[in-house]
């Protein structure tokens, strides 16, 4: 048994031996073997040698950029590399490389260094602004126009190759009007589904956009519109209409301005005694027969009753007992301008829109003004009759630039910013003066218009007088308030 063990140690010791001689002989191969040529890239990331047996060999082999060197190692083996020429190891040949493999713009037989290459992004976005303009200028665009279109499309020459090319802003700016509008016409469609949900099936329009679209047709203009909350108060379609015509505003929309800034103050949960408005007609000096155009004091006392209790009806009531502010306003040669009296400053301040042509005039309708307004005060408010008020011309405030005078819009937008800085508190935590808030650039006046004409017609509705008329309780209602009003 010990002989057999023996034996099998030595068999296994002659194994291990000739498995370290056969790993010897190996690595003496290896290490006479040279590795494959590794690949190594030009400043044009270009390969610089690719040897036989290569991956990337077959597919170089038959490039012109390539020359094959073929050679002999110093162990005797041959081998065959393709080396990259010099001229394309440069960054200069790999941007006229790339120039080669962009799309002229015009091909007429030059050479490919004298031709002029546009990038796609400008190339592809002129195309389309020049379809688009071809598109719109057919209308209706019908299918047969389309292979027109397609042939007069202008790819005129272009040198522009930057980023910020006008033509690449304009598609992105083309591509964005178009999303939104995409969004814009979704918001609608959404608005129209719950109108719809909401009202049986029938889908009602806005109370003001249909308002405004009757004032706009011819044939409405010599309808009435009637305030929403007060079916007394009352106007033409053209009056709301010159308010975007540039036309001397009529004293009925004057009325229904009142009417309406009445309405506004009571959603601000002002008290209706604060502002009282004194009636436009009363110093209107379009009719001849008005007592106003004249001092009281070269009227008869009978007439001068007269006045002073109209001046009673058109006020708010009891209220203007507790009058703080009061509007007068004032027409004076088909130009209209305003008085506002402070009952704690016991101060008049006049504001004209066109005090540099005509400032003499409508200064002196503006005292005369002021002088039946005092006595109405001293009568019906028992205010101090032997302290006269302060008069004052406001310097700052806005002037007309208008030849076809906007002495209205100036004065009803005037009477809102008044309003507005005053509402609270008589604007004492206001953080700007009241001289800036009634002042605006002569660019906001077409919005200004704007924002009237919505304010009013949107509180405004189209009704059949005769359908009104057969409504007795409205009927004696308006009679009921009329006379208490007295």
């Amino acid at each position: 048994m010990e002989f057999i063990h023996c034996t099998r140690i030595r068999k296994q010791k002659t194994i291990l031996r000739k498995c370290r001689e056969d790993l010897d002989v190996r690595k003496t191969s290896y290490a006479g073997t040279k590795a494959s040529t590794p690949y190594t890239y030009s400043k044009s990331n270009l390969i610089l040698v690719v040897e036989e047996g290569q991956s990337m060999y077959s597919q170089l082999a038959n490039n012109v950029r390539y020359r094959k060197i073929c050679g002999t190692r110093p162990d005797g083996v041959a081998y065959t590399q393709l080396c990259l020429n010099k001229d394309y190891m440069s960054p200069e040949k790999t941007v006229e490389m790339f120039n080669d493999m962009r799309t002229p713009l015009l091909n007429v037989g030059n050479s490919q260094s004298n031709s002029i290459f546009i990038s796609s992004p400008d190339f592809w976005a002129s195309t389309v602004a020049s379809a688009d303009a071809l598109e719109n200028a057919v209308s209706p665009l019908k299918r047969g126009d389309l292979s027109d279109v397609v042939h007069r499309i202008n790819f005129s020459q272009s040198d522009i190759i930057s980023l910020d090319s006008p033509y690449v802003s304009s598609m992105i700016k083309r591509v964005k009007d178009r999303n939104a509008e995409k969004v814009a016409n979704k918001k609608k469609k959404d608005r129209e589904l719950h109108l719809i949900a909401t009202n049986n099936g029938a889908l009602v329009p806005k109370l003001n956009e249909e308002t405004k679209h009757l004032v706009m047709k011819p044939e409405c203009r010599s309808s009435s519109f009637y305030l929403i909350t007060n079916d007394i108060v009352t106007c033409l379609g053209q009056h709301l209409n010159d308010i975007l015509q540039h036309k001397t505003y009529d004293v009925m929309l004057v009325e229904v301005f009142f009417e309406v800034i009445q309405a506004e103050i009571v959603e601000k949960c002002v008290h209706g005694s604060k502002f009282q408005f004194v009636n436009p007609e009363l110093f209107d000096d379009e009719y001849s027969d008005r007592t106003s155009k004249v001092v009281p004091q070269l009227v008869n006392s009978r007439d001068v009753e007269i006045h002073q209790n109209m001046i009673c009806a058109s006020m708010n009531g009891d209220f203007k007992r507790h009058g703080r502010f009061f509007i007068i306003v004032m027409r004076t040669m088909t130009h209209w301008h305003f008085l506002v009296w402070s009952r704690a400053e016991n101060k008049y301040t006049h504001y004209d829109s066109n005090r540099e042509i005509r400032g003499a005039v409508n200064n002196g309708a503006a005292k005369r003004t002021a002088l039946w307004m005092t006595k109405w005060f001293q009568d019906f408010l028992f205010i101090d009759r032997h302290s006269d008020p302060e008069f004052v011309d406001c310097l700052t405030y806005p002037q007309e630039i208008n030849l076809k005078l906007d002495g209205g819009l100036y004065m009803l937008h005037g009477i809102s910013s008044l309003i507005e800085y005053l509402h609270i508190e008589d604007g004492l935590f206001n953080d700007i003066s009241l001289d800036a808030q009634m002042s605006w650039k002569k660019s906001d006046v077409p919005k200004i218009r704007n924002c009237l004409f919505r304010r009013l017609s949107e509180r405004m509705e189209y009704s059949d007088w005769t359908v009104k008329m057969q409504n007795s309780n409205i009927r004696n209602r308006r009679f009921k308030r009329s006379w208490n009003s007295t």
